[in-house]
């Protein structure tokens, strides 16, 4: 019986080995990344108010960041005429600025000023307000200017609301901003047209993993502690 005991304490010491060597060799947690656009918003005259639809995190893994991204678009036309009886210079500017209300607690909202500038010098006033001639400009912006932003969140109130298996209906708006800046006396027009989408991309560390070594490791424990289990039931 001594010798049975003394063999035991040893082969126990021994199995001891392969699990703290699996423990020692697990991978570490593996972080990754998954993202989900919003419906679009298409190009339509500012002023306006809409939704968009973004998907929650409903994975298994531990969400850990939560960043969002807004996506906004301008397009449309601009013009001017002097009307002053000498040369001037005015700078057009075609602009709209888009807000997407987050749900986090107090969070601003996440904008876009997307806007495009052009500078005229307009010679004295050719006597037609026609938004031609040397005194006059019609622009039109055919293809569409795109600006973007984002804000990240990593407190545990922001990533319970981005949680759950549905989805977050976000505020948008466009309002619009386009101006003409110069000293001089002149008349102007603006059409503008604005439009969005959100993605939203959530970061998460899965669990560790042990490496394929570690499994053969962990089944010649159990395997020896197989063997010494019959062996004292014969005993």
């Amino acid at each position: 019986m001594t010798r049975f005991t003394h063999h035991t304490a040893a082969l126990l010491a021994a199995l001891s080995l392969p699990f703290a060597t699996a423990a020692a060799v697990a991978a570490p947690a593996l972080p990754g990344t998954v993202s989900f656009s919003s419906n679009i918003v298409a190009l339509q005259d500012t002023d306006w108010d809409a939704q968009l639809s973004v998907q929650q995190y409903g994975g298994s893994a531990t969400l850990t960041g939560v960043t969002v991204e807004l996506f906004g678009s301008l397009a449309g036309s601009l013009g001017a005429e002097s009307t002053d009886q000498q040369a001037a210079t005015l700078t057009l500017t075609l602009a709209s600025t888009i807000a997407l209300a987050l749900p986090t607690a107090g969070s601003p909202a996440l904008t876009v000023t997307p806007q495009y500038a052009k500078v005229v010098n307009f010679s004295a006033f050719d006597g037609s307000e026609d938004f031609a001639g040397s005194s006059g400009i019609d622009v039109d912006l055919s293809t569409p200017v795109t600006r973007s932003a984002s804000l990240s969140f990593t407190d545990a109130a922001s990533l319970a609301l981005f949680t759950g298996p549905g989805a977050l209906t976000l505020d948008i708006s466009a309002r619009d901003g386009s101006m003409s800046t110069g000293a001089a006396n002149y008349v102007d027009g603006y059409a503008s047209q604005a439009g969005a989408y959100a993605r939203v991309t959530y970061s998460f560390a899965s669990a560790p993993v042990p490496e394929p070594g570690t499994w053969a490791l962990m089944a010649a424990g159990l395997g020896m502690l197989g063997t010494l289990a019959s062996r004292r039931r014969v005993g």
